[in-house]
């Protein structure tokens, strides 16, 4: 073997991969070979038992078995069962396992032969068997065949074997074939990792590898998100400038080795580490609320550990405030547009007919009834974020011909800020989109809201005039997929309520409202 040991490093890869590649295809194809034809010929002796078991349940061939077959039925009934399975052989054999129909029709009533058939009539079981008949080695299916619990035959259906080795020998070409293809792939991957290997490890030099050392560190501590690498037993092995700043750790570098448990103790990584699938998305709540995702370290298929990238929810927040005012805006804009096109068509006729006192009186009505509803809004609700949902729905009611209305005597102060507004958004958003659209149907066509912060609870109450929900649905409505247009089962939305609701540790109940449709009552804790 000197003669290996003077390749280079290119050609000893080579001949080891194309080895064993070879030898695994090798293995491979003979083990699969082998299995193959063990399990079909399991599955063509099942084809052949479930042949025979069927027929023995034919009645008129039960009665003409018992009579001995007086008119020669059972050959066509046999060969017609035979075309039609494809099998090579049903032959029907009375008591003496003498023929009632065979393939070659000269050896009907002549002896089954194979020395297989007796223990059918003699001990009535179904079984499978290899004997050579007639026509050749062949794989059986052997069923006793039943008159009035009398054992009047039996039924043979068979395979040949030299037809099941003609199946086996197809597939034998094909993993030749294919066999050729993956050594020609070996071959060059083979000489492409090489290469690669060569150019990407072995050709740099110790310097080289410093500067790329180095600039990884760089690049780590350019990432505004936090960084912490930890080991199997959760000790931090690495964090970067951003992850301390972040966690406001004045000892700098000293979170380095410490527990992950003292600086997250309710981030549970367990899953992490059992089953190796990245955590995304985790809100980890701490006196500044993180979003953080966790990905595992793997060495040859081994968790050696985790990395996980962190940043401030709030960051997420100030965008997401501002995508809620956007899209509060775009649902004014958007209902407000068709709107304001048919009364300036209305304030453009009033002036091209010289009605000038009731153009005017028309923009001041429409000035009016916007001003009344903006100085409702603004003197209930202090929340911009809610204030912005219940203007845009007022929109959404006056494009329905639905009036929506809030309680004088309600309240509501700026939203905690354990609160997430957007799930609170979601939640509200979803229960008037339904109670206008049910009270849209009805002939008063009114909503109306009612909220209170007052006390430890923030508490809304909607009701509507629509049909309101049917007795021993109130439960139902928000299970997921659940669906009605009869009632308000937008199931999904409703689905979505419920769940934005245990986020929040809220509660809401549904009930019959004094308008005659559903009342929803919402109620979401402070703290």
């Amino acid at each position: 073997m000197k003669w290996l040991s003077k390749l280079r490093l290119q050609s000893k890869l080579i001949i080891f991969i194309f080895a064993s590649i070879l030898m695994q295809l090798i293995v491979l194809g003979f083990l699969s070979i082998n299995v193959i034809s063990d399990v079909l010929q399991k599955q063509i002796g099942e084809r052949a038992l479930a042949v025979s078991k069927t027929l023995s349940q034919n009645e008129k061939l039960q009665k003409l078995m018992y009579l001995d077959d007086p008119n020669g039925e059972i050959q066509e009934m046999a060969e017609k069962i035979r075309k039609k399975t494809g099998a090579e052989f049903v032959v029907v054999g009375d008591e003496n396992i003498k023929r009632f129909s065979h393939p070659d029709e000269w050896k009907i009533g002549k002896h089954m032969v194979g020395g297989d058939s007796m223990r059918a009539i003699n001990t009535g079981e179904s079984y499978i068997s290899k004997a050579v008949g007639t026509l050749g080695p062949s794989i059986r299916g052997k069923v006793p065949v039943f008159y009035n619990g009398e054992t009047v035959g039996l039924i043979s259906t068979g395979y040949l074997i030299s037809d099941v080795k003609d199946i086996i020998g197809e597939y034998v070409y094909i993993f030749k074939t294919v066999i050729m293809i993956l050594l020609l792939i070996g071959v060059i991957s083979a000489v492409l990792i090489a290469k690669g290997l060569k150019k990407a490890i072995f050709g740099l030099e110790p310097h080289e590898i410093a500067s790329m050392l180095s600039e990884r560190n760089t690049i780590i501590e350019t990432i505004h998100e936090g960084i912490l690498a930890v080991d199997n037993d959760k000790n931090i092995r690495f964090a970067n400038g951003a992850a301390v700043s972040i966690l406001e750790n004045n000892k700098s570098r000293s979170i380095v080795g410490q527990n992950l448990e003292h600086i997250f103790p309710k981030f549970d990584l367990q899953s992490v580490f059992e089953n190796g699938k990245a955590i995304l998305n985790y809100e980890i709540f701490m006196k500044r609320n993180l979003i953080a995702n966790v990905n595992p370290i793997l060495h040859k298929k081994n968790i050696m550990g985790a990395v996980i990238s962190f940043r401030p929810k709030d960051e997420l927040y100030e965008l997401g405030k501002k995508l809620s005012y956007v899209r509060q805006y775009t649902e004014t804009l958007r209902a407000k547009t068709h709107d304001y096109s048919n009364k300036l068509h209305t304030i453009a006729g009033l002036l091209q007919t010289n009605n000038y006192d009731e153009a005017l009186n028309f923009v001041l009505q429409e000035y009016s009834d916007y001003s009344e509803i903006l100085g409702i809004v603004n003197s209930t609700i202090k929340d911009s974020i809610v204030a912005s949902l219940i203007l845009g729905k007022f929109n959404y009611a006056e494009e329905h011909k639905v009036s929506l209305e809030i309680d004088e005597n309600s309240m509501l102060s700026k939203v905690p800020a354990n609160i997430d507004s957007y799930k609170l958004v979601d939640i509200l958003g979803n229960i008037l989109d339904n109670a206008i659209e049910a009270a849209s149907s009805s002939l008063d066509k009114k909503v109306k809201i009612s909220f209170t912060d007052f006390g430890d609870d923030i508490v809304f109450d909607i009701e509507d005039s629509g049909k309101g929900i049917k007795d021993g649905l109130y439960s139902s409505i928000f299970e997921k997929g659940y669906s009605t247009k009869e009632n308000y089962g937008r199931g999904l939305g409703l689905h979505i309520v419920k769940r934005r609701l245990n986020d929040l540790r809220g509660q809401i109940s549904c009930s019959r409202s004094d308008l005659g449709g559903a009342a929803f009552t919402i109620i979401i804790p402070k703290k």
